[in-house]
């Protein structure tokens, strides 16, 4: 039988994962949730806000990391 020991590095590299998912997850759902003003913009020349492209471009740079 072998043992699983979770080691106190182990648990803070689970600890990171997770957080790094999470916050992933949650730069996704904000892209997903202000594409519509990307076509807005495209569609009918109405600017993005400038607070929202920055936190977009913020949103895609934490998905790249």
């Amino acid at each position: 039988m072998k043992l699983h020991i979770r080691t106190a590095e182990d648990l803070e590299a689970a600890r990171l994962a997770q957080a790094h998912e999470n916050a992933s997850a949650e730069a996704r759902a904000y892209l997903d949730g202000t594409d519509w003003l990307v076509v807005r913009q495209a569609e009918t020349g109405v600017p993005v806000p400038e607070a929202v492209l920055q936190a977009r471009a913020e949103a895609r740079r934490l998905l790249h990391a």
